[in-house]
């Protein structure tokens, strides 16, 4: 969704009144249609505030949202020249504007009023930040318009870093967006840079926390680069360590994986062990159980971890496969046979899994 998509919705928020030639004058404004927000206005004509005239103060706020809303307006440059010649720091207003529905719980308020901070005065960081930081939480949109907005935010605060690289809230929020996004090692650059500007002792406190937080993943996400890249030893040691600090099961698994890519199966098949016991309980972690202790020379135990894995998961075909196979090599033929036939009664089976249970059909008819 784009952010002109997104704001248009709100022009019927505004309202729109020509002004008598004597309020023309004493404002110096021209022949121009004034923008009003229809809550003050209702709000206004509900307390009595505009039985005579008008204040100024509801058109710089209808100024401010109608450039939030739609800074394409036909308009949209006369007020912003208006708000300049008669406001002093009509981005700062704009920006306390926002700061103040924010406080109460108006986030789309608030988001139209950074939004107009930002466009008043385009060098005004903590307008950008603000609104980059709301931008990407904007509640009940479709799980498409929410990435675009978090896409979208993660630009703005980006480029507001890019000004200043020292704001911790910038940082804070790429932290959350990222962690949100599920990249936990980026995320922690971005928090740990938050710490580093950071003056305020609560914001430090909260930085800590999300460090703290996000910890087990950003080391399991430099695991998974290590092994990506088949650097195995490097993986091990930060698993190994973490694995002395959380009861993670996935911590062990993927430690097991590491293991058995450098063929020490007797580790592998301890980690898949312990992975287990700290409630690990998916086909993949039993199957890479059964192959360890296989590979390990352990068929009895293996066997063992196979019949487990298919009471857990009876419709595990490469589980049921690797039982065959042990179940062939016990002696067990008519057992294995049953995995075989069984195995064979599913219809999408791949060309080249097919063609492996056909040869160790024949390899137990021989």
């Amino acid at each position: 969704m784009r952010l002109e998509d997104y704001f248009i919705q709100f022009t019927k928020e505004l309202a729109y009144l020509d002004l008598k030639e004597e309020a023309q004058k004493k404002w110096g404004i021209g022949p121009l249609p004034m923008p009003i927000r229809v809550q003050d206005f209702l709000g206004g004509i509900q307390e009595g505030q505009l039985d005579r005239e008008i204040d100024y103060s509801y058109f710089v706020k209808g100024m401010i949202w109608n450039l939030g809303i739609d800074p394409d307006f036909i308009h949209a440059k006369d007020y912003l020249d208006l708000l300049k010649r008669t406001v002093k720091e009509a981005d700062r207003f704009a920006l306390n504007m926002g700061l103040e529905a924010a406080a109460e719980g108006k986030s789309r308020e608030a988001l139209i009023a950074f939004r107009a901070a930002g466009i008043i005065n385009p060098d005004n960081l903590s307008a950008q930040v603000h609104f980059g930081d709301l931008l990407w939480r904007i509640p009940s949109l479709s799980e498409e318009d929410q990435a675009d907005m978090v896409h979208q935010a993660s630009h703005i605060m980006e480029e507001a870093l890019n000004k200043d690289d020292h704001s911790p809230l910038a940082n804070t929020a790429l932290g959350q967006i990222n962690e949100g996004m599920g990249h936990f090692s980026k995320a922690t650059a971005y928090y740990q840079r938050a710490l580093e500007w950071a003056e305020d002792p609560e914001v430090k406190e909260e930085v800590r926390r999300a460090l703290e937080r996000i910890e087990p993943e950003t080391e399991i996400e430099s695991a998974l680069y290590f092994m990506r890249r088949a650097d195995y030893g490097q993986a091990v040691d930060i698993l190994s360590k973490l694995g002395q600090k959380t009861r993670r099961y996935d911590v062990f698994y993927y430690l097991g994986l590491s293991y058995q890519n450098m063929s020490a199966y007797d580790l592998a098949a301890g980690a898949f062990q312990e992975a287990l016991d700290r409630g690990g309980d998916f086909e993949d972690l039993y199957n890479g159980w059964v192959y360890a202790l296989t590979a390990w020379g352990k068929r009895d135990q293996a066997l063992a971890a196979a019949n487990k894995g298919l009471d857990h998961y009876p419709s595990a075909l490469r589980l049921r496969y690797n039982r065959a196979i042990l179940l062939f090599l016990a002696g067990k033929k008519d057992k294995a046979m049953e995995d075989i036939n069984e195995l064979l009664s599913y219809d999408d089976l791949s060309d080249e899994f097919f063609n492996e249970i056909m040869s160790l059909r024949e390899e137990i008819f021989q």
